[in-house]
Parts: structure tokens; C-alpha cells; sequence
């Protein structure tokens, strides 16, 4: 596999109680020793902003950084609570996620990353989450 392939991307997510939002999304996918990067830019936002989407893909963990008017860092394990870090506009803010749902299957042509999870925002519920992006290569 070349270091880096392009990807186009179906992204299905959003609390699991709401109504999923849909995009497709352009990408790139990259081997690494321990896993899979993927990369892609969200549509921009209300303000015309566009959010760098990096997540790595490893054995059992998944960990999803988000670049744009909101940062998002957050490591994601099946059944553990585990703090990550958000800031927005209106400063930073300690989160955890539980994560009742991990699954994903990867390879040089594409493949899915799902998962869902529980939020809370400095020690409040934030809600549940579910996100599902299928890869698939260009």
C-alpha cells in the first residue's frame, strides 16, 4: 500500500437520541506500525470554519483529535471512562467519555471505524453518541 491513499468517506453520527447527520467527506489513509491515521476536514461550520478530523486506529483504542473553532482530543477504550481534553471559544473544559461500542475493520481498499459512547462536560452529562464512517478508497 502506498503511504498514504485518498479515501472517500460516509460519515453517519450524532447523539443517539437525535437524527443522524450525513456527510460525505473526502480523506486520507495511512498504514502505521501500530495501526491506522485517517484524516479528513468536516464541512465547515456555521462560521465558515473547517474542522481537521485525525483519528488513530489501534488494537482495542481509538483516539480522535478534532482542529477547528472547537479542539477535541479524546482516547476512546471499550467499558473504561477516560478524560480527554475540549476547548472552545469559551475556554477549556475537562471531559470523559464511556465507550460502549468499538469496532473496526481496516485495510489498504477501505473499510468502517464505529463507535458510541457516553460524554460528560466538566462532571455534567453531555449525552450519547454514535458515529459510524465507512472508507472507502478513491
Amino acid at each position: 500500500m502506498p503511504k498514504k491513499r485518498n479515501v472517500k468517506i460516509q460519515f453517519q453520527g450524532g447523539q443517539q437520541d437525535g437524527d443522524p447527520q450525513r456527510a460525505t467527506l473526502k480523506g486520507a489513509l495511512f498504514r502505521q506500525t501500530t495501526g491506522w491515521a485517517l484524516t479528513y476536514l468536516d464541512q465547515p461550520d456555521e462560521n465558515g470554519v473547517e474542522t481537521l478530523n485525525t483519528l488513530f486506529v489501534r488494537d482495542g483504542e481509538l483516539q480522535v483529535r478534532r482542529r477547528g473553532s472547537l479542539f477535541f482530543e479524546q482516547i476512546f477504550r471499550r467499558d473504561v471512562w477516560v478524560t480527554g481534553h475540549m476547548e472552545t471559544p469559551f475556554g477549556a473544559h475537562a471531559i470523559q467519555a464511556f465507550t460502549t461500542r468499538l469496532d473496526s475493520e481496516l485495510s489498504e481498499s477501505g473499510g468502517h471505524i464505529e463507535w458510541a459512547y457516553d460524554l460528560r462536560v466538566q462532571d455534567q452529562e453531555s449525552g450519547s453518541f454514535r458515529i459510524r464512517l465507512d472508507i472507502q478508497g478513491e
